[in-house]
């Protein structure tokens, strides 16, 4: 008598996918399940375990952080990660600190570990504590981080700009901003043979400045000439400076590029070599336009929102359909 298909191998009746199901629960997912919870408890342990060290506690140990990455021999310094670690620790954990007191105290005593002497690998160190200091905006902390934006080290001058870009008196109006005292340093950077430092100074004029600044827009439409494709980042940051200052030529790049994915799909991805033949990847078009979304709120240009009006209408990605209906209702929003 042949075997009832009804029957599993056992001789019970069920459901031969049901029983597959089952035994793949049994072997694959319920296994999966049981290390995701593993690993989520020891990142919540890992996280606690941060959260409880103090500042205190962070402090002393990047006060023995002098020297730098190497040791003697010029081998790496295992002990240097916990410290750029507690820096790092430090400048996220600043808006916690609401006692002024206790900011101030610990701006000195960041500002102290800063001007520690320290090798080429303290890079990443000085740069989370040019972001705390940043963060902090203490009286004396903007005269820091302009003495660092002078650094010859471009991680330095990096940082710095983060700090500058970070300081807390965003919500006054531009022309109260302390950051603006670092703007002719920020002006001179604009040509930066770093090109990362260039696009930074580039996106910081772009917060700090107004239309009334007599050298800013004639320094940043320079910017806009460079042609190069490794300079490529300085002149579309400066072109969305511009834009925010109501310049027609930055405007017609933010609207006629930026903003425009039939543009930005002729543009490519790499800089040398088979990587500047390949066409602009779907994903990295998106990312372009999200940026210049960003700033919409300072776009005055009519060119510039008639193309956002089209992205809300019809853009093929969700993300920049969605930003630019969020920056439309924002317009709308504020002109009632």
């Amino acid at each position: 008598m042949p075997p009832d298909p009804r029957r599993g191998p056992d001789g019970t009746r069920g459901s031969q996918p049901t029983r597959l199901t089952t035994q793949l629960a049994q072997l694959v997912i319920i296994p999966a399940l049981i290390v995701a919870a593993a690993i989520a408890a020891w990142m919540l342990f890992v996280w606690m375990a941060s959260a409880e060290e103090s500042l205190a506690d962070q402090l002393v140990r990047l006060r023995g952080c002098g020297g730098g990455g190497r040791g003697p021999l010029g081998v790496q310094n295992p002990a240097y990660k916990d410290c750029w670690r507690a820096a790092f620790n430090i400048a996220n954990r600043i808006g916690q600190i609401d006692d002024s007191a206790q900011r101030l105290d610990l701006h000195e005593d960041l500002v102290q570990i800063l001007e520690m002497p320290g090798d080429d690998d303290a890079s990443l160190l000085k740069t989370y504590l040019l972001v705390a200091v940043g963060r902090l905006g203490q009286p004396g902390g903007m005269s820091v981080l302009m003495r660092w934006l002078e650094s010859p080290q471009a991680d330095y001058r990096l940082g710095a700009l983060k700090g500058v870009r970070l300081w807390p008196d965003r919500d006054l109006p531009r022309t109260q901003r302390e950051a603006r005292r670092a703007m002719p340093q920020l002006i001179r950077l604009l040509g930066d043979s770093d090109g990362d430092v260039a696009s930074r100074a580039a996106a910081a004029l772009g917060e700090l400045a107004t239309a009334a600044d007599p050298d800013v827009q004639p320094a940043l439409r320079e910017a806009l000439g460079s042609t190069r494709l490794a300079r490529r980042e300085v002149r579309w940051y400066a072109a969305i400076a511009l834009a925010r200052l109501g310049d027609e030529r930055g405007t017609a790049i933010v609207a006629g590029t930026l903003l425009n994915r039939e543009q930005l799909a002729r543009e490519v991805d790499g800089i040398t070599g088979d990587a500047a033949k390949r066409q602009m990847h779907p994903n990295t078009q998106d990312d372009i336009m999200l940026g210049a979304l960003m700033f919409a709120a300072d776009y005055t240009g009519d060119v510039i929102w008639d193309r956002i009006s089209r992205l809300a209408d019809s853009d093929p990605s969700r993300r920049v359909k969605k930003a630019a209906l969020k920056v439309l209702l924002g317009r709308s929003s504020k002109s009632k």
